[in-house]
C-alpha cells in the first residue's frame, strides 16, 4: 500500500565484494511489519586506463572495465576532470555512484597523447580499375600502416573512370588531429571490353558414366576475363566407352559467348585385372602409416585407386602387426590386401663409440674416424674430428682424442692412441739410404784368410766422392793380401 516503508533490519556489508544476506524490513501503514530476506550482491567496480589525444575530454565510464556487471542506473563521474592540456599520463578518480545513493571511488590512468601530425609522410602509388569502376582513395596510399591510426584518405575530386587511360587524382589525407595533407596519384582506367583471347579446347579423360565439368575442356581458362562461365552445349554421352565430341559454350562477363568444340575420352570403369600386392612397411612406435605405401605396384593400378585401412594398425607397441589395405577402384568395387607394418622403438640408440688405436707412419695425418671402432653401430650422419690435430712428427705413441658428434648435435669424446713409426728402410740399405758394404772372409788354399768385398757401395755420389772411395777400397785391398803373404812367409819360415 501508499506509504509503505522499506528498511534493512541490518546494513548489509558493501566494503567487500560478493554475495551477501540480508533482511528488508517491510512496514505497513497500520504499523505491521514482514521481513523479507534477500541477497545483497556486491560488485567492486574495476578500473581501466584509456588513451586520448591532447585537449580530448576522456569519459568517465569509459575508465570502468565491469560496467555491465554493476547495477543498472549507475552513474560515473570524474571527481576532478583530468587534464589533457599536456601529453603523457595523467592519474583521475572516477566516482561510481549506485542507484541507491552510495558510491565508491576508481583510481585510473589516462594516457594523452599527441595530437600532432605524424613526421611520416604518405606515399602515394598508382591503381588500375576497370572503365566505369569507383577506385578507392585508401588503396592509392602505400604506406597506410605507417601512419596514425583514424587517419581518413578521401578523394580531392572523384577520378574520371568513364574514359580508359590514366588519370590524375588527388588523395587528401586527414590525420586524428584534424589537420591534413594531399597526395597526388595517377588512376589506370582500363577497357571492360571482353578479352579478345580466344579460348583454346583440351581433351578431357572420365570413366563411364561420370560426368565431365566443361571448364575442364578449356585450357586457358586463366587467361579468360574473371567471371567467365563455362557450360555444355548438350551433356555429353558417357554411358559408353570411347571418344565422343562435345561442344563448351564460354561466357564472357559481358553476356557475349562462343563455342568449343572438345572430345571426351570415356573410360572403361570395369576393375582392372592387375592384382594388387602387398609390401611390409616399417614405422616407429606410435606413428600412423599410410595404407597406400603398403602397396607395391600402385602405379600399375587405375588412376583414381584409393587406399585406406580396414582396421587402422596398432601401432603403440614394437614388434610385427598384420594388417588390411582396402584397395577402391573408380567404379567402387574394392579388394582387400593383407601386409605387415613392422613397428620399431622410436627410442634414441645408447650405443657408445668405441675407440680403437690406429698406426701411421711419421709425418701422416691420421684419419679420425679411423679410430673409432664401432662406427658401422652409430647413427647415420655421425661425423668424427680430431679435438686437437695429433702430433705425428716424433715417432712413438701420442694419446689424442676424437670428438664424435651425432646427428642432433650432441657430442662425446673418446680417448685413443695413435702408433706413430719411422718411415720403412729398404733391405741393403742404412737410415740415410746409403748402401751397405759388407765384408766375408775366405779361407785360401794355403790356409790363409782372405777379405773379400761382397757387395760395392752403389749410392751415387760426386765423382770426387767416388774416387776417395776407390782408392779407399783398393788401398785397404792391398793391406789385406800383404797381410796374407806375410801370414804364408812365417807359415814357411816355421816348417
Amino acid at each position: 500500500p501508499e506509504g509503505t516503508e522499506y528498511t534493512w533490519k541490518e546494513t548489509p556489508d558493501t566494503k567487500t565484494p560478493g554475495t551477501k544476506d540480508a533482511t528488508v524490513v517491510v512496514t505497513y501503514p497500520d504499523t505491521t511489519t514482514d521481513e523479507v530476506p534477500v541477497k545483497v550482491h556486491v560488485v567492486t567496480p574495476e578500473g581501466q586506463d584509456q588513451t586520448v589525444t591532447k585537449g580530448e575530454q576522456p569519459k568517465a565510464g569509459d575508465s570502468i572495465a565491469n560496467k555491465d556487471d554493476l547495477p543498472e542506473g549507475t552513474t560515473y563521474t570524474w571527481k576532478e576532470t583530468p587534464d589533457t592540456k599536456t601529453t603523457g599520463d595523467h592519474t583521475a578518480t572516477v566516482v561510481v555512484t549506485y542507484p541507491g545513493g552510495s558510491s565508491t571511488e576508481v583510481t585510473v590512468t589516462i594516457h594523452v597523447t599527441d595530437d600532432t601530425p605524424t613526421t611520416v609522410t604518405p606515399e602515394g602509388q598508382d591503381q588500375t580499375v576497370t572503365k566505369g569502376e569507383q577506385p578507392k582513395a585508401g588503396n592509392s596510399i602505400a604506406n597506410k600502416d605507417d601512419l596514425p591510426e583514424g587517419t581518413t584518405y578521401t578523394w580531392k575530386e572523384t577520378p574520371d573512370t568513364k574514359t580508359t587511360g590514366d588519370h590524375t587524382a588527388t588523395v587528401v589525407v586527414t590525420y586524428p588531429g584534424g589537420s591534413s595533407t594531399e597526395v597526388t596519384v595517377t588512376i589506370h582506367v582500363t577497357d571492360d571490353t571482353p578479352t579478345t583471347v580466344t579460348p583454346e579446347g583440351q581433351d578431357q579423360t572420365v570413366t563411364k558414366g561420370e560426368q565431365p565439368s566443361a571448364g575442364n575442356s578449356i585450357a586457358n581458362k586463366d587467361d579468360l576475363p574473371e567471371g567467365t562461365k563455362y557450360t555444355w552445349k548438350e551433356t555429353p554421352d558417357t554411358k559408353t566407352t570411347g571418344d565422343h565430341t562435345a561442344t563448351v559454350v564460354v561466357t564472357y562477363p559481358g553476356g557475349s559467348s562462343t563455342e568449343v568444340t572438345v572430345t571426351i575420352h570415356v573410360a572403361d570403369d570395369t576393375p582392372t585385372t592387375v592384382t594388387p600386392e602387398g609390401q611390409d612397411q616399417t614405422v616407429t612406435k606410435g606413428e600412423q602409416p599410410k595404407a597406400g605405401d603398403s602397396i607395391a605396384n600402385k602405379d600399375d593400378l587405375p588412376e583414381g585407386t584409393t587406399y585406406t585401412w580396414k582396421e587402422t594398425p596398432d601401432t603403440k607397441t614394437t614388434g610385427d602387426h598384420t594388417a588390411t589395405v582396402v584397395v577402391t577402384y573408380p567404379g567402387g568395387s574394392s579388394t582387400e590386401v593383407t601386409v605387415t607394418i613392422h613397428v620399431m622403438d622410436d627410442t634414441p640408440t645408447t650405443v657408445t663409440p668405441e675407440g680403437q688405436d690406429q698406426t701411421v707412419t711419421k709425418g701422416e695425418q691420421p684419419n679420425a674416424g679411423n679410430s673409432i671402432a664401432n662406427k658401422d653401430d652409430l647413427p647415420e650422419g655421425t661425423t668424427y674430428t680430431w679435438k686437437e690435430t695429433p702430433d705425428t712428427t716424433t715417432p712413438g705413441d701420442h694419446t689424442a682424442t676424437v670428438v664424435v658428434t651425432y646427428p642432433d648435435g650432441t657430442q662425446v669424446e673418446v680417448a685413443v692412441t695413435l702408433h706413430v713409426d719411422e718411415p720403412a728402410v729398404a733391405a741393403g740399405t742404412n737410415a740415410t739410404g746409403q748402401t751397405t758394404t759388407k765384408q766375408v772372409a775366405q779361407t785360401n788354399g794355403n790356409n790363409g784368410n782372405q777379405t773379400t768385398t761382397d757387395q760395392a757401395t752403389t749410392q751415387r755420389l760426386p765423382q770426387t766422392g767416388n774416387q776417395t772411395n776407390g782408392w779407399a777400397a783398393l788401398t785397404g785391398a792391398l793391406g789385406l793380401s800383404l797381410l796374407g803373404l806375410f801370414g804364408i812367409g812365417k807359415k814357411r819360415k816355421h816348417d
